[in-house]
């Protein structure tokens, strides 16, 4: 799913950065610089490329945010508690 993505990412925006088309998908997390500037692009392409950045690639884990998915040894597992109303 990520390659076919950043395929895509890169028909659409390769032509204002061109080095994106020497990159390999599997090298670019979705937090480096080029998630960042994908990400002020905006788009449904950008919100797909956003929801990667949840997941651990090399566990195949998705986490609840980002931060968890970079730092998987703080994620706890438990739900989440839920608010009184």
């Amino acid at each position: 799913m990520k390659r076919e993505l950043f395929a895509l990412l890169v028909e659409e925006y390769g032509k204002t950065y061109p080095i994106w088309r020497e990159l390999n998908a599997d090298d670019v997390h979705p937090m480096s610089y080029v998630g960042r500037v994908i990400d002020d692009c905006g788009g449904p392409l950008a919100k797909a490329w956003r929801m990667l950045a949840d997941y651990d690639f090399s566990t195949g884990r998705k986490y609840s945010q980002p931060y968890f998915a970079l730092q998987p040894n703080e994620a706890t597992g438990e739900e989440p508690r839920k608010t009184s109303k």
